[in-house]
């Protein structure tokens, strides 16, 4: 939702963390060598940011088994969840603005995930 809100605003920080949200898909994230700003308080060269691998906040129960296909698991929940929270966003004018969330957020998909798809 905060995605579709900041729409052409978003900074590319922002655009990068939408093209990471589907394990296994390997978009390049570029991250600039001299940054503005940072988004993190800690910003010393000691401590620098690194990917790591993507667990569950709560352990799998004994009888559970984790998707077969975690990309395309992970791939259909963004689908679904921006065709779903387009509209729980209220602005003004609704209809307007719907569309233009979606069309924003299709956009985005269309550049970070279809082109690994086709």
């Amino acid at each position: 939702m905060w995605y579709q809100a900041l729409n052409e605003n978003a900074p590319d920080y922002v655009h990068n963390m939408f093209a990471a949200l589907v394990p296994g898909f390997c978009n390049q994230i570029i991250v600039p060598a001299q940054s503005s700003g940072s988004v993190f308080h800690d910003t010393s060269a000691q401590n620098p940011i690194t990917p790591c691998e993507i667990l569950p906040i709560l352990p799998p129960s004994s009888g559970e088994k984790p998707p077969e296909h975690a990309s395309k698991f992970y791939l259909e929940a963004l689908l679904e969840n921006i065709v779903h929270t387009v509209v729980k966003l209220e602005w003004q004018d609704k209809a307007s603005y719907h569309h233009r969330c979606f069309n924003f957020l299709l956009e985005k998909f269309k550049i970070y995930y279809l082109p690994k798809i086709c």
